[in-house]
C-alpha cells in the first residue's frame, strides 16, 4: 500500500512537472531589420525579435532606425479562446503539449528625408518667421527670456 502511494505520488509530480504551458510571444518584424524596439518605453532589442510576455492587455511598442521616422502604436495583446477562464486551468496545468500564442508586430518604416532642397529650405525659414512674429514679442531680441505672463 504505501509503495502504491509513493509510485502514485511520483506519477503525479512527475506528470505535472512535465505538462507544458502557453508560450505567450510578442514578435516585432521591420522592414529594415535593425531597428531598436521600445516596449512600453523599455529598450528591449533589435527587430527581428521574439519577447515572452507574461500578462494580456495594451501594450507599446515603438521603432527607431537611424535614417527612417519613428514608429509607434499600440498593440492589443488578446487572449486566445483556450486562455479564458476556465479554461486556462486547463490549458496551463494539463495540456501535455507546448502552445504558443505569437502576436505579431510587422512595421515597414518610411525613410527620412537626409537632404533638405531650396525650396523646403526657403519654406521653413518663411513659416518659423512667421512663428517669431507670433511667439516671440515686437522688439524684444530673439535670444534674451521673455517674462512669463501670470
Amino acid at each position: 500500500m504505501q509503495r502504491a502511494l509513493t509510485s502514485s505520488a511520483v506519477l503525479g509530480t512527475f506528470l505535472i512537472a512535465s505538462t507544458s504551458c502557453v508560450e505567450r510571444i510578442l514578435q516585432v518584424r521591420s522592414d529594415p531589420s535593425g531597428a531598436v524596439v521600445y516596449v512600453n518605453g523599455e529598450e528591449v532589442g533589435t527587430t527581428p525579435m521574439d519577447r515572452p510576455f507574461t500578462f494580456y492587455g495594451t501594450v507599446e511598442v515603438a521603432l527607431r532606425a537611424k535614417g527612417h521616422f519613428s514608429h509607434r502604436e499600440l498593440k492589443v495583446l488578446e487572449p486566445p479562446w483556450y486562455e479564458m477562464f476556465p479554461l486556462d486551468l486547463f490549458s496551463e496545468m494539463f495540456v501535455p503539449w507546448r502552445m504558443r500564442d505569437v502576436h505579431a508586430v510587422e512595421v515597414i518604416l518610411k525613410p527620412s528625408p537626409t537632404e533638405v532642397t531650396e525650396a523646403q529650405r526657403a519654406d521653413l525659414e518663411k513659416r518659423s518667421a512667421e512663428l517669431r512674429v507670433l511667439v516671440i514679442p515686437p522688439g524684444q531680441p530673439a535670444n534674451e527670456p521673455r517674462e512669463e505672463k501670470r
